[in-house]
């Protein structure tokens, strides 16, 4: 009796994989909400066979315990509950993966060639690259080279201006300033520091940067007029409203929001070490401590995760607002009160560079 007990139990299931699968396809069709606002215990429910399905199919390895412990943290987390995840996203997503550029639209990815970052030109119509001591612009179809620049030493940061006039970038220590269709590469500044220039939207000439030692400096790109200087601690992030009228200047801990408009500056209370920055018509931001992200929009928590988020983007509507995940093969999406986890198919190290419309 002992033995007909026994080898059923461990009997090898035939198609045991694709038997949990059509189980739990079974299952979440069975729960899926009819009303417009579902109920939270059917939330949980989609969520637990998720679990389950990557729990079972894959639990002897490492990886897949990670990854599973990973979404439980954040499923867990203080935030709002999360929901199912679309399968794409609108519009385009630069993607750097290692050395290679692409552009991921829908489910679609498209090869760009060997770079090491990126920019969208205004629309979505161009993109400026930079690799080694490379400044060129590519046609984001098919990566085709509309014109290259090469100069002395290398090249970083490329930042397309809103106006398409202008791109702005970072060659050895120094700031310089090109015409969009390559021409007219001029020294704009000295001592630059390893942050990404920002160009002030509405203002298609005027461009703002920061030097090593802390100054930060705005300026009129095609007469180098200087329009307005701060002078502080080191700068890690810039980045201007939507409207142009806020400049956002952060360190590592800290940060402060200029008002061009007339107001008195704003210090930003941060929770942790500032990872990154996004600033559209509100400001979202990054936080690092004690192992894990939160993600605030204008100061309301709308994320908490384990390790540490970055590259945040928000959307050409800026109605929803990305962040990277690294270490897992999911972006993390906030629309509203709803918090989805997008999955991809790069490498989990990947680095977003820019949202653009279709």
């Amino acid at each position: 009796m002992n033995e007909l007990e026994r080898v059923p139990r461990e009997a090898e299931v035939p198609d045991a994989v694709a038997a949990r699968e059509r189980a739990r396809q079974t299952v979440l069709a069975a729960h899926r909400p009819v009303r417009r606002r579902p109920r939270l215990a059917l939330v949980w429910v989609a969520v637990a066979c998720g679990l389950a399905a990557v729990a079972f199919s894959a639990r002897d390895t490492g990886p897949a315990r990670a990854l599973e412990q990973r979404v439980r943290n954040v499923f867990t987390a203080p935030a709002p509950a999360p929901t199912p995840s679309p399968t794409t996203l609108p519009g385009r997503l630069l993607v750097l993966d290692g050395h290679r550029l692409y552009v991921q639209r829908g489910a679609k990815r498209t090869a760009l060639g060997a770079w090491r970052d990126a920019t969208w030109s205004p629309r979505g119509l161009f993109v400026g690259v930079a690799a080694g001591n490379t400044l060129a612009a590519i046609e984001p179809a098919d990566g085709t080279v509309r014109w290259r620049l090469r100069r002395p030493a290398p090249v970083l940061y490329p930042r397309w201006a809103p106006g398409g006039l202008h791109i702005a970038y970072r060659s050895g220590g120094n700031l310089r300033i090109v015409y969009g269709n390559g021409r007219h590469d001029v020294l704009a500044g000295h001592n630059m520091a390893a942050v990404p220039p920002a160009w002030r939207p509405n203002e298609p000439r005027t461009v703002a940067w920061a030097a090593k030692e802390g100054t930060v400096t705005v300026e009129d790109a095609d007469t180098a007029k200087v329009l307005w200087t701060r002078t502080g601690a080191p700068v890690r992030h810039l980045a201007w409203s939507a409207d142009g009228r806020r400049l956002l200047v952060a360190g590592v801990r800290s940060g402060t929001i200029h008002d061009f408009s007339g107001g008195e500056p704003a210090r930003l209370g941060v929770p942790g070490r500032i990872v990154a920055v996004a600033f559209s018509r509100r400001l979202a931001l990054a936080a690092y401590d004690r192992g894990r992200t939160t993600v605030t929009i204008d100061g309301r928590t709308v994320l908490t995760a384990p390790g540490q988020l970055r590259d945040l983007e928000w959307s050409p509507d800026s109605r929803r607002l990305l962040a990277g995940w690294p270490g897992a093969d999911h972006w993390l999406v906030v629309r509203g009160d709803e918090v989805s986890a997008v999955r991809h198919r790069f490498a989990p190290d990947a680095r977003t560079r820019g949202w653009a419309t279709r």
